[in-house]
C-alpha cells in the first residue's frame, strides 16, 4: 500500500485533510477513490491507518482509523555535516544518505567549497532537500523522517558541542588514523557526527579547527572516492558496523 505523507502540527484527531502534493498524488496520479484505505506518516515517524472520505479540488480527506507509534531500537544515530556540492551532487547526497537512515543532515559552506548563496537561495534549497528526504522516506520504508537544516558556516558546525556523540572529520591527508580504529572506540548506545568536506576537501587549518574542538581526523584509505561518493560510503559502513545493515 502507498504510504502518505502528513505535517503534524498538533494531536492528530479523526480526520485529517490532506493538501498539496500529496493531495494531488493521491487524487489525480493514483487516482484513489472515496472509500479507499491509505496510510499516512509524520515527520516523528507515526503512521496512520485510515480511509478516503473525501475528495475535492485541492484537498484529501481521510478518517483515521487507528494509529502506530515508531519502533523504539538501538539503531545508531548518525548526523552527517556535508560541505555542498556543484549542481544536483547535494540531492544525490541527501536522498541515498536518507535511504541508508541517517538521523540529520547538515549543510555547511567551507573555505574551498564552489556554490555560495545568499540566504533566500540557501533556505529555497534546504526546503528542496526537504522534499527530496520526504519522497525517499516514502520509497525506502525509514520510520522517522531526517531533518535537513539550515545552511550554516564550517566554523559554526565545528563549535556546536554535539554532546554524547563521536565526532569525527574525514580528511584525504589523515594516514596513521583509519575509520575502522576510529569506529572501535564508540560506545552504546551509538551517536556519530561525521564531517564531509567539498570537491577540494579541507585545508590543514580547517582540519585543525575540528582537532581542537575534539573531532578525531580520520582517512578512508588509499582509494580516491568523488565527493558526493564518501558520506554515502561512510553512512554505509557505519550502519553495517553497528548492526543496522544486514
Amino acid at each position: 500500500m502507498d504510504c502518505f505523507y502528513i505535517e503534524r502540527t498538533a494531536d492528530i484527531d479523526d480526520t485529517v485533510v490532506i493538501r498539496g502534493s500529496e493531495a494531488r498524488h493521491i487524487a489525480k496520479v493514483l487516482r484513489y477513490s472515496i472509500d479507499d484505505a491509505v496510510t499516512l506518516f509524520d515527520e516523528s515517524g507515526v503512521h496512520y491507518a485510515g480511509v478516503i472520505t473525501d475528495i475535492g479540488k485541492g484537498y484529501v480527506s481521510v478518517l483515521i482509523r487507528s494509529k502506530q507509534e515508531p519502533v523504539q531500537n538501538d539503531d545508531p544515530e548518525i548526523i552527517i555535516c556535508q560541505a555542498v556540492l556543484k549542481a544536483k551532487k547535494n540531492d544525490f547526497i541527501i536522498q541515498k544518505c536518507t535511504e541508508l537512515g541517517v538521523a540529520k543532515i547538515v549543510p555547511f559552506v567551507s573555505s574551498r567549497s564552489i556554490p555560495q548563496w545568499d540566504a533566500e537561495k540557501a533556505e529555497n534549497r534546504r526546503l528542496h532537500w526537504q522534499g527530496i528526504v520526504t519522497s525517499a522516506v516514502k520509497q525506502s520504508g525509514i520510520r522517522k523522517i531526517p531533518v535537513v537544516e539550515p545552511l550554516l558556516s564550517y566554523q559554526k558546525v565545528i563549535e556546536r558541542p554535539y554532546e554524547g556523540y563521536t565526532k569525527i572529520v574525514l580528511y584525504e591527508n589523515e594516514c596513521e588514523a583509519g575509520l575502522k580504529k576510529a569506529l572501535e572506540a564508540v560506545e552504546h548506545p551509538v551517536k556519530i557526527v561525521v564531517v564531509v568536506g567539498p570537491e577540494g576537501g579541507f585545508t590543514e587549518n580547517e582540519v585543525q579547527l575540528a582537532r581542537d574542538n575534539d573531532f578525531r581526523s580520520v582517512g578512508l584509505g588509499d582509494l580516491i572516492l568523488r565527493a558526493e561518493t564518501v558520506p554515502i560510503a561512510v553512512l554505509s559502513i557505519l550502519r553495517y558496523h553497528f548492526g543496522a545493515l544486514g
